[in-house]
């Protein structure tokens, strides 16, 4: 037996468990959302608690999580220059503090000579670099990535010689290989860097003239909005993109929830004449196969040329059915319609 015929007879005995419909059509179909809802954090700061999970099924107004303070830590190694906003005090408009990093200066790179491999396109901050002007290669100098930006990055340096103004390549390697090249940059003086972030500082923890390592925790600050957020439609949570201990901004999509779920059926284009559009069927859960509960067709999908065809089936029921269950659906309507 083929496995056409094989899934025809598995559907043909799915059918006969419900009275009455032995001789009806039956296609096996799948629920997907039709129609989502993001859940926003509604303040920046830390997860301090993450109350969704996927196939959750949450009401509107459903307790969804809420930050904590927000920390914030040096970029690189520096000093700090100044303090400008004090604990208790609103951050509004201006920098928390000023910081100095210790080298006179970066380098700013871009990836377009790269010698092109997976170990050189997979750059992260902080990982370690080495520099050799373009010139004569006399100069030479430790660096680490800090900021990746498209197309292009910049680096600190840690050590070593290079001026202001020099063009530069850069090597994942000492060795200065050119298949470890990551890109060619320019050297600039770098400047001091104002550091910001939105809310009350609630903590202050460095003091001006002090100096820092590159990722020490600078200050802390809460939010000026509601630290809980909520669901706001009621659904089945299909997607989260988060977890307490991360970090968050205001406004960033945290998870999804599926506010409409249909069904769709694969077959093809033979069974047009009995799935057109607003058509009314029945269907059951797989887990279920003594109710038959109504549906209706909502779309046809199918392409010139092609014998598949795709059935977007819209559930009539109040029940909100969960993503990714399996049900039967047939031309044979439910008792009693």
């Amino acid at each position: 037996m083929s496995k056409k015929q094989r899934i025809g007879a598995l559907l043909a005995c799915a059918a006969l468990c419900l009275p009455g419909i032995g001789r009806a059509d039956v296609w096996k179909g799948t629920t997907y959302a039709a129609e989502t809802e993001e859940v926003r954090a509604s303040a920046e700061g830390v997860l301090e608690s993450f109350a969704l999970r996927v196939g959750q099924y949450v009401k509107e107004d459903t307790f969804a999580g809420q930050t904590k303070e927000n920390r914030v830590f040096s970029p690189f190694d520096g000093r700090v220059i100044s303090v400008q906003t004090m604990e208790g005090e609103e951050t509004g408009q201006l920098a928390v503090l000023t910081l100095e990093p210790v080298s006179p200066y970066e380098v700013v790179c871009s990836v377009k000579k790269a010698h092109k491999t997976p170990e050189n396109t997979t750059l992260r901050p902080g990982q370690q670099v080495w520099v050799r002007c373009a010139a004569d290669g006399s100069h030479r100098a430790l660096g680490r990535v800090t900021k990746l930006e498209g197309e292009e990055f910049r680096l600190e340096i840690l050590g070593g010689e290079l001026f202001i103004g020099e063009v530069v390549f850069v090597f994942r390697e000492g060795s200065f290989s050119d298949a470890d090249l990551l890109g060619t940059g320019t050297v600039i003086e770098s400047d001091a860097v104002e550091s910001r972030a939105s809310g009350t500082v609630l903590r202050m923890c460095v003091a001006p003239g002090e100096e820092v390592e590159r990722g020490q925790l600078l200050y802390t600050t809460a939010s000026s909005s509601d630290p809980r957020f909520f669901a706001e439609a009621e659904g089945w949570v299909t997607e989260t993109s988060s977890a307490e201990g991360k970090e968050v901004k205001e406004n960033d999509a945290v998870a999804t929830i599926a506010t409409t779920v249909q069904i769709t059926v694969q077959t093809d284009k033979a069974a047009l004449s009995l799935l057109k559009e607003g058509t009314r069927l029945s269907y059951w859960r797989a887990d279920d196969p003594h109710t038959l509960l109504p549906c209706a067709v909502s779309r046809l999908l199918y392409t010139v040329g092609s014998e598949e065809l795709t059935a977007e089936i819209a559930p009539l029921g109040e029940e909100l059915l969960p993503v990714g269950l399996t049900v039967y659906v047939t031309d044979e309507k439910e008792e009693g319609a």
